[in-house]
């Protein structure tokens, strides 16, 4: 009982600013406003993992490969999908290894080896790609890789090394490692969440700024694309936005457009993860 008050308090607070009693009693005023919301509107970080998870790898060195990531993001132990979104140019003077630079989608380290410095590269197909050593047989066999990746929802990062007698030579002529495989990771019970809103008469729209595999890949999985449905193409969203259940890729504008001034006596924006939220909204519709 008392979890339960204690989430119909924190529902009305977060959602509706209203501050209930100590017995979290919900009035018959309060249960009009639940009765009343037809629409919750979510993003991936609502329903999926924050942490990448590696799949399918293969590099010719694991540890400096994936490290070219990973220390990019200020030392984190884990690389995130924010954490490497955020990143900006990093230098360190450290034993090992020398340099760590990052951008948005990119990554390398440069190490020493002997007299020599090897830099390890981690990056999009787009970024990596022009600065690889190979043939274009070889370049189209990584492409395809990469594109059975992105169809299976999947985001695909290319690694490559070069070995240089300074730390300021272009780094042209790197040779393919591997690819590196990662994916967003569904929350556990996310698929039952959605579901039990849906039992609510609650649509749930997915609106996100990410791209468009990745958010069609987990509208799929979490239930609210059904098989050989896809996001709403973008005409629809320019001329009919309140008629598309899924977007991908919005710009900013029109991300912040979609999500704010809403009527909150009918749409919602999630603020916790969906799991938490179906909780709190079936504890104060009781």
């Amino acid at each position: 009982m008392n979890a339960t008050r204690e989430l119909r308090k924190r529902f009305f607070k977060r959602y509706y600013d209203v501050k209930l009693g100590l017995n979290g009693l919900v009035t018959k005023r309060m249960k009009h406003f639940l009765h009343g919301v037809d629409v919750v509107i979510i993003d991936t970080d609502n329903i999926a993992s924050d942490t990448l998870t590696y799949h399918n790898v293969s590099l010719g060195d694991p540890e400096k490969c994936l490290r070219a990531v990973t220390h990019a993001t200020y030392g984190a132990e884990e690389l995130t999908y924010r954490s490497l979104a955020r990143a900006v140019p990093v230098i360190e003077a450290t034993y090992e290894p020398v340099v760590i630079d990052v951008t948005t989608t990119y990554a390398r380290t440069v190490w020493h080896e002997g007299a020599l410095y090897c830099t390890y590269g981690v990056g999009t197909p787009g970024d990596l790609l022009p600065y690889l050593d190979c043939t274009e047989n070889e370049r189209e066999h990584i492409i395809n890789e990469c594109r059975r990746a992105l169809a299976d929802g999947f985001e695909p990062y290319i690694t490559a090394s070069a070995t240089h007698p300074t730390l300021d030579t272009p780094l042209h002529g790197m040779e393919f490692l591997g690819i590196v495989i990662v994916a967003r990771e569904l929350l556990p019970d996310a698929l039952a969440a959605v579901t039990s809103l849906r039992d609510h008469g609650i649509t749930v729209r997915y609106l996100s700024k990410d791209p468009e595999y990745i958010v069609s890949s987990l509208a799929h999985r979490v239930g609210i694309l059904m098989q050989n449905e896809h996001p709403c193409p973008h005409y629809h969203v320019t001329n009919r936005p309140d008629e598309c259940i899924v977007i991908a890729a919005l710009s900013e504008h029109t991300y912040d457009t979609l999500r704010t001034g809403n009527n909150p006596l009918s749409i919602l924006v999630c603020k916790d993860s969906i799991v938490t939220f179906s909780e709190m909204y079936e504890a104060s519709s009781r």
